[in-house]
């Protein structure tokens, strides 16, 4: 018999992870000398990945948005976002708890995520849900 396996998504479904990616995005564009964007406006520009994100924020701020503009402010974007992973990031109710009695009652457990890797490792690691999750 093949044991079940359920796939979930990272940011948004197990984890509110909006307070950190604001915080990266707006850190980095200040830092750039652009304007800072209101957290409900990053809201609605998440979820194709960073780089998607800050060519939003970027746009945002009435910028054209190139290579040379984008690439160095997605690289800082990236480094500070790795030290500030989970300042603001928490699991949504329930959401570690369901995974856990899944498991419990045999299912297989795994992320899908278009997070970096790099990224969505630690995340996962500062979050101390490893174990909920099959390798």
């Amino acid at each position: 018999m093949t044991t079940p396996v359920l796939v979930f998504d990272l940011d948004g479904t197990l984890l509110e992870t909006m307070g950190d990616l604001t915080a990266s995005m707006n850190h980095v564009l200040v830092e750039a000398g652009f304007e800072a964007i209101e957290p409900e406006r990053v809201r609605k520009m998440v979820g194709a990945g960073v780089k998607v994100l800050m060519t939003r924020g970027l746009e945002a701020n009435k910028i054209e948005v190139t290579d040379e503009v984008l690439e160095p402010l997605l690289a800082k974007f990236i480094r500070y976002y790795e030290t500030h992973i989970a300042d603001h990031t928490h699991a949504f109710p329930q959401a570690l708890e369901t995974i856990a009695r899944l498991r419990e009652a045999g299912w297989k457990t795994a992320i899908c995520t278009n997070k970096l890797e790099k990224l969505a490792k630690p995340l996962v690691r500062a979050m101390e849900m490893e174990h909920l999750f099959t390798r």
